[in-house]
């Protein structure tokens, strides 16, 4: 009788350390790099664009600043292209981490023309604030709400911006120009 009451408390002891291993597990801090949006299909490039009133409302959300190419969600990446047309061709997510060296009007082949500022992420939306390299560089945004189906982008008038509160505080200001993602190249 005694080996058999061991060998449940041997079976109900490892279940419990397994349960507490997988919760530790789950609640580390480790995500996957998509677990700040919900599964949802990238905005196309006919996807209506957001009012200020839409945009205002979106940036009053809760985000998360990534600064790596590559935290940036798969469905920002895929809508970016489409809207953005990556590579001059809507297939590749064209951009460089900050710090590296992005091509310009002095174009260094294999090397894109956009570099991450800051990304935001959080639970249904994506910001985008990079820089668009050319004969003159331009500071860019782009904001894709993916609840509304809707994007918006814009070129700011501070060029040395650098984090969201900065961008929170420009769009608010006005302090942009407007324009419609399927008109730049």
């Amino acid at each position: 009788m005694n080996a058999k009451l061991f060998s449940v408390a041997t079976e109900v002891t490892a279940l419990f350390v397994l349960a507490v291993t997988l919760h530790l597990g789950c609640t580390s801090g480790k995500h996957p790099k998509d677990s700040r949006l919900p599964q949802t299909t990238a905005l196309e490039r006919n996807s209506p664009t957001m009012t200020l009133s839409q945009l205002d409302s979106v940036l009053s959300q809760d985000f998360k600043v990534v600064k790596n190419v590559d935290d940036i969600p798969d469905v920002v990446k895929t809508s970016f292209c489409n809207l953005e047309r990556c590579n001059f061709k809507g297939a590749k997510f064209d951009m460089v981490d900050p710090g590296e060296t992005m091509s310009t009007d002095y174009i260094i082949p294999g090397v894109p023309n956009k570099k991450l500022v800051i990304a935001a992420l959080s639970g249904n939306a994506a910001v985008l604030l990079y820089v668009r390299g050319g004969y003159a560089d331009r500071l860019c945004v782009t904001v894709f709400d993916f609840r509304a189906r809707a994007s918006w982008g814009a070129y700011l008038k501070n060029y040395r911006m650098r984090d969201f509160d900065e961008l929170r505080k420009a769009i608010a200001d006005r302090d942009f120009v407007q324009w419609l993602p399927d008109v730049t190249g």
